[in-house]
């Protein structure tokens, strides 16, 4: 099955177990259409539409954005899950060029391609999830620490650095 094919279909589970509601922010996402922010990613049982796109401000406009947003949430379940599925928050997930720019993300942003998460993990400071993340992450992609968050992306070569 390839990936459209999941999402559109996880979608229309959802669509059918009526957890769409008309007066909630819904967003247009391409090559899947229109979802609730509310709506779990497909494949994710503990992030939303909503997490991923700031509350439905900032839109992925392209369909490969989505599909990388889809990926990375299947990361963060992950993650959840090596954390004894302790909740998380999200800090930042999908950035559109202008709030990349607006908040001084780095030029090219692994946020800007749906591939990067800031997030925070209930009880354990940011740095050391961070550093106990080290070696589960590996070759995955970047991890970064931060005082207020820490930072995952999948970009499919090690990358490391704290601030």
């Amino acid at each position: 099955m390839n990936i459209r094919n999941y999402i559109l279909g996880g979608l229309a589970g959802i669509a059918l177990a009526g957890s769409v509601n008309a007066n909630a922010g819904e967003i247009y996402l391409p090559g899947i259409g229109t979802v609730d922010t509310k709506n779990k990613i497909p494949g994710s049982q503990h992030f939303t539409w909503g997490e991923a796109t700031k509350d439905g401000t900032r839109i992925p406009k392209e369909y490969s954005i989505v599909k990388n947003i889809v990926e990375t949430a299947r990361y963060m379940e992950d993650v959840r899950h090596y954390f004894g599925d302790k909740p998380i928050s999200i800090t930042s997930w999908y950035r559109d060029p202008e709030s990349n720019k607006q908040v001084g993300g780095a030029k090219e942003s692994q946020h800007m391609s749906g591939k990067a998460v800031d997030f925070n993990v209930q009880g354990i400071n940011p740095r050391a999830v961070a550093s106990r993340m080290e070696k589960y992450w590996g070759s995955n992609g970047g991890l970064g620490a931060y005082n207020g968050w820490t930072h995952i992306d999948n970009r499919g070569k090690r990358a490391r650095w704290s601030k």
